[in-house]
């Protein structure tokens, strides 16, 4: 069983919508949760909401696309995006802008308050989660 390229091509075309979201989310949590909640409240409840956005954003894709796709599809796709925040976490953060790589890692540590590792996972059970969800949406009567 091969898996379908085309498929894989769309969610890569579609993948910058999530770095956006994360972008968008941390001006969010920087301009009105840090003033509103103090920066220590805002920072884990940041990371559930991007959570929440990835998997509404793995749902909009879902929908937009229509095409047919395997459950191991789905699972390539989580796959393929999650290897790209990586790349695009310590590509932009630590290659570009230059910070330190045990900073990078410090996001890795729920015990800051940093939940990067709930967006990473809900990144890479995105698109299954999404269409488990969406599927057993359209099956109710």
């Amino acid at each position: 069983m091969s898996a379908d390229w085309r498929f894989l091509l769309r969610g890569l075309a579609f993948w910058p919508v999530l770095p956006a979201l994360a972008v968008a989310n941390g001006v969010l949590r920087e301009a009105v949760l840090a003033p509103a909640l103090g920066a220590r409240a805002a920072l884990p409840l940041s990371g559930v909401l991007f959570a929440l956005l990835v998997l509404a954003a793995s749902a909009a894709f879902l929908a937009l696309v229509r095409a047919p796709h395997t459950a191991r599809d789905l699972w390539l796709l989580g796959l393929l995006w999650a290897a790209l925040a990586l790349g695009f976490e310590f590509g932009v953060f630590g290659l570009a802008a230059g910070v330190p790589l045990a900073e990078l890692l410090a996001a890795f540590d729920p015990a800051t308050g940093n939940l990067f590792s709930l967006a990473l996972l809900a990144t890479l059970a995105g698109p299954r989660v999404a269409a488990a969800l969406t599927h057993a949406a359209r099956a109710r009567p």
